[in-house]
């Protein structure tokens, strides 16, 4: 015996309410709810700097090296280390407050040893705490003193790795110490060295080496690291000293080193800016902005713990309220589609309040804004889409089977069949 009018009616509520409840599950594991991209640049698009899921997120450069990126832009990012599927509420890039800056514990460990470190630990504890000076430090708090710490102790590394490569090299506006330089690391490549008569400073060399390099038929891995190397110094350090008339080596490093001096401060502070996706006109003393959007991580944060919860369970009651509901219909059982429909219903409602509590968090803000060209930019993956399908079959299922469902009440009030006696009755 086949099903009724009715009964389809009520299958097909059940099945769009396990596919609405299939759709959101699929939100839990996706990382595309939002995606990280760099501005005009195509490859960045087919693979995202960034991808943020519900409950994990990833982050990888690779993208940045497309040919036609400057080297500046690639250098910037190549010491960075990838994120692959960190639970989403770790994922430093959107809440660097809480996890201070993405410090691995061995970078952590050496900034709360250094004698220049006032705190006990770099733990994040408030807002105003982490962001505001102290009676430990008329400074700046934990954040800005780690910043400090670690720009100093990149500059370290940096400027002695340079004096490893060329020891005798001590001007960055020399001439003739930029020719030689330019000569033994050419040579040393087995390329042509009489362009470098052509440059004066450091950064003309880098860019000559950046020429040279991208046409050999063939980099060694070797050749790849010096050149990004290079590019770093260029561009972190050496650039910002010629610019503030700091040109020899020793100075350069000085400036960066002596956490103490203006000139390094406001380059560290620049760091600071960047990794707190704010644009403070002022100095770090004037910490109201570092400390609102703070607070602004967090409560994107807590959005993303409430949806942890919330879609889950709404998840688990759409897939039960279909079960209920594919039972009922089969059976011609009110009572079961209505039960069904109140779970589906229940889980749809809660999809949607994780939905819109993402949604509504501070850094979705950020989502579509305008950026300039081989900037950041934050785009909408295809999870955001799926769990809006996902939510609006959760609320068309049950509302489609309790329709059913009332119909069938009317169809079974108003049946009548013939009893073997002849005579008719109603069925109910």
């Amino acid at each position: 015996m086949g099903f009724s009018k009715t009964q389809c009616v009520a299958i097909t509520g059940a099945a769009a309410t396990m596919a609405g409840g299939a759709i959101l599950g699929a939100f839990n594991g996706v990382e595309n709810f939002v995606l990280g991209e760099m501005e005009g640049v195509q490859a960045c698009s087919d693979n995202p700097i960034g991808q943020v899921g519900l409950f994990k997120s990833s982050l990888s450069f690779e993208c940045t090296t497309a040919p036609g990126v400057p080297d500046s832009i690639q250098a910037q990012y190549a010491s960075q280390k990838p994120l692959d599927s960190v639970p989403t509420t770790e994922y430093w890039p959107l809440f660097p407050s809480p996890n201070v800056f993405g410090f691995s514990p061995e970078q952590q460990a050496a900034i709360v040893n250094s004698s220049s470190y006032p705190y006990d630990d770099i733990d994040f504890n408030t807002c105003a705490e982490y962001h505001t000076a102290g009676n430990v430090t008329s400074t700046g708090g934990k954040g800005w003193q780690a910043i400090r710490l670690s720009s100093a102790s990149t500059a370290g590394m940096a400027f002695g790795a340079l004096e490893e490569l060329a020891p005798t090299y001590t001007d960055f506006t020399s001439p003739e110490q930029t020719q030689a330089l330019c000569t033994t690391i050419l040579g040393g490549l087995g390329a042509p060295t009489t362009a470098c008569q052509t440059v004066s400073t450091f950064p003309e060399f880098v860019t000559l080496l950046n020429n040279i390099v991208s046409q050999l038929p063939d980099v060694p891995a070797a050749v790849e690291a010096l050149l990004v190397q290079v590019n770093a110094l260029n561009q972190q350090f050496v650039e910002p000293c010629i610019a503030g008339n700091v040109t020899t080596v020793a100075a350069c490093k000085g400036a960066f080193m002596d956490i103490g001096t203006l000139f390094g401060e406001g380059l560290m502070q620049a760091m600071y800016d960047s990794l707190m996706s704010v644009n403070n006109t002022g100095t770090v003393f004037e910490t109201d902005i570092y400390v609102n959007k703070c607070k602004d991580q967090l409560k994107d944060q807590d959005a993303v713990e409430k949806a942890q919860i919330l879609v889950p369970i709404g998840t688990a009651a759409t897939l039960i309220g279909a079960l209920i509901m594919a039972v009922g219909a089969g059976k011609a059982a009110k009572n079961l589609l209505y039960a069904g429909s109140a779970f589906g219903i229940v889980g749809a409602i809660l999809g949607l309040v994780a939905l819109l509590g993402v949604q509504g968090a501070p850094v979705y803000a950020l989502v579509g804004a305008p950026a300039a060209q081989y900037d950041i930019v934050y785009v909408s993956g295809t999870g955001g889409l799926l769990s809006l399908i996902g939510v609006a079959l959760g609320f068309l299922g049950p509302i489609t089977s309790t329709v059913a469902a009332c119909l069938m009440k009317v169809e079974q009030a108003h049946e009548l069949e013939v009893d073997p006696a002849g005579e008719y009755s109603s069925k109910v």
